[in-house]
């Protein structure tokens, strides 16, 4: 049996912690940037049905060609009403926003597809070095 190197280990541990940043990449290459205000959330405004915080109080309100957005902050107790904060989006869709924050980008879907993927990852790399270690006795 093929051993897993550390190298391969942390090789594959780094591309599923970057997966959350691979799932933004046009927002983060063409998107383009603004200065939102944290503002109250409004679910009727809210384009994404799977919003993941139901309890979500605030959300970074921005402009555009004199459209009102909001963009996903992930936890309130992070921000204060009024708080500038800056975000991007797609021109040609406004609704696809993210907050430019760390927790902007690891946010919701993007950490859960994430988490689960690294269990899998673990549950995988643990369960094939136990039958590596049955078949060499």
């Amino acid at each position: 049996m093929v051993r897993l190197s550390i190298k391969h280990f942390l090789a594959a541990l780094v591309l599923i912690l970057v997966l959350p940043i691979s799932i933004e990449w046009r927002l983060l290459l063409w998107g383009e940037s603004t200065t939102a205000t944290i503002g109250l959330y409004d679910p009727k405004n809210d384009p994404n049905p799977f919003t993941v915080d139901r309890e979500q109080t605030f959300a970074a309100i921005f402009y555009y060609q004199n459209q009102r957005y909001q963009a996903n902050v992930g936890s309130s107790k992070d921000y204060v009403f009024g708080e500038p904060i800056e975000v991007l989006f797609l021109a040609t869709n406004p609704n696809k926003n993210l907050v430019y924050t760390w927790g902007g980008i690891y946010h919701g879907w993007n950490v859960a597809f994430t988490g689960i993927l690294l269990v899998f990852w673990l549950v995988g790399l643990l369960a094939f070095a136990q039958s590596g270690k049955q078949s060499a006795a």
